[in-house]
């Protein structure tokens, strides 16, 4: 296969790519046959004309450059350069060609200018996000109130039709959640196991139990929970018989500690198999829970509060006297969490598609802001980008292509002066993000570009 085949596919997502560089957050709509496609991808215009096996293998790349996050379209427009220059450049040499490039990204990269963000820059990048001001003011007071390590921001769902900031003593975890939706539960009880679980059996007891507490939901959480038992679980919730949910526990190496901490956070007892029978005082309990696909966060009850600090201070014993640095950092954190805020970022609209939506750009705008917070920003990611010289000639033409189509479509040359003053190319841009499009593009472009030499250097 020559990167010959890809060629055709690169230029026409490009230029699809260029046009809607132009329309300014606007929709690109595109006519075949006198019928008007809006969503590209899905439609996929391309898989209908060439073969599907040439399109693909550039759209999922493409996809996975853009991922989330600002900048996307240029980090597509740094791979599009390299690609053609690959292919104006396709012989022997080929291989050395797209080392060569690799090894100019850590010159690019430290010649970034990195400024330190303040508050009143990260407003500016969230703002990009077209989001209103006042919700933006909010997620900027959203990350700072969470500034120590021990601090969280979620964003969640809300039945209002704005945005609100709440700062509470919860407890966060990363972990997998057995179910495909968004859920958010009042009054919730927990059920904690120390061993996996996979038959009914093991969990019979606690799901029966459950008929004392008509109305209120319930989370079982263990190292692993799978098989029949997972299967009851689910058909239950499905039927409404019981709202019940299943979570695995974060699998780290100190997995019963962590039941442990959330055992003293909720009022439960980790229900361990010394026990004969699992008993109804073995549930803990709990004000309101998020379950968010691969995170749970906890609002608690106010008389759990004494068991939650006598952990804390047990955590933080344990790592006086421990004598393994590593140990001790990971207790600390333990008790950080137990410790910690949640500031619960809460986005709503007027309808649920309304909801989603912005949501979606509160996340793009969250994600940018918290970037610029912890690793600095830029003043304009293009103009920066154009200006960086590696000394190689393929990479250093890659890095110049954005602020190119800039020009393309103001209808004017890089070598206009008036082109550099627009204001709009030096806005703020988060440096992690533009290290990690640099990096990718880089790093998709010679893949794709190695693979189409190597597979026709068999032929």
């Amino acid at each position: 296969m020559s990167l010959s085949l890809f060629i055709p596919t690169i230029n026409e997502l490009s230029s699809l790519l260029v046009k809607s560089h132009a329309s300014n957050g606007g929709s690109v709509l595109m006519s075949r046959n006198n019928k008007i496609w809006n969503n590209l991808s899905a439609k996929s215009i391309i898989n209908a004309y060439r073969p599907p096996q040439h399109s693909r293998i550039i759209q999922t790349s493409f996809l996975e450059l853009c991922h989330s996050g600002d900048g996307c379209k240029w980090g597509v427009f740094l791979a599009t350069s390299m690609l053609r220059s690959f292919h104006k450049a396709y012989g022997e040499v080929h291989p050395k060609i797209t080392d060569q490039v690799k090894r100019s990204v850590d010159k690019a990269i430290d010649q970034i200018p990195t400024l330190v963000s303040n508050k009143e820059i990260l407003r500016e990048i969230g703002l990009q996000s077209r989001v209103d001001e006042e919700t933006i003011d909010k997620v900027s007071e959203a990350i700072y109130l969470a500034g120590s390590l021990s601090s969280h921001v979620s964003l969640e769902k809300w039945e209002g039709t704005g945005c609100e900031v709440i700062e509470t003593e919860s407890f966060h975890a990363s972990l997998k959640v057995h179910h495909d939706k968004e859920a958010y539960l009042k009054g919730t009880m927990f059920a904690l196991f120390s061993r996996p679980v996979f038959e009914v059996e093991q969990i019979i007891d606690v799901l029966e139990y459950m008929g004392s507490f008509e109305g209120r939901p319930l989370v079982i959480v263990a190292p692993m929970i799978g098989g029949k038992a997972l299967q009851t679980i689910k058909m239950n919730n499905h039927k409404g018989t019981l709202e019940v949910y299943a979570c695995d526990a974060p699998r780290v190496i100190w997995g019963k500690g962590w039941l442990d901490d959330f055992a003293s956070f909720t009022g439960a007892t980790v229900f361990d198999y010394k026990y004969e029978k699992f008993k109804t005082e073995y549930y803990g309990s709990a004000l309101e829970t998020v379950l968010n696909y691969h995170e749970m966060i906890v609002d608690p009850y106010d008389d759990h509060v004494d068991k939650t600090s006598d952990r804390v201070d047990e955590l933080l014993r344990e790592a006086e006297v421990c004598p393994f640095p590593h140990t001790q950092d990971q207790l600390r954190k333990r008790a950080n969490a137990l410790n910690g805020t949640l500031v619960r970022l809460k986005v709503g609209g007027a309808t649920e598609a309304e909801a989603r939506v912005k949501r979606g750009l509160v996340e793009k705008s969250l994600i940018s802001m918290m970037d610029a917070k912890s690793n600095g920003y830029v003043k304009g990611a293009i103009p920066t980008l154009y200006n960086i010289k590696t000394g190689n000639e393929i990479l250093d033409r890659a890095l110049k292509a954005p602020f190119k189509v800039v020009c393309h479509n103001l209808g004017t040359s890089e070598n206009d002066p008036k082109v550099w003053n627009i204001k709009e190319l030096y806005e703020p841009f988060p440096v992690g993000r533009m290290i990690e499009l640099i990096e990718k593009s880089v790093s998709i472009a010679t893949t794709i570009g190695s693979v189409g030499y190597v597979v026709r250097s068999k032929r």
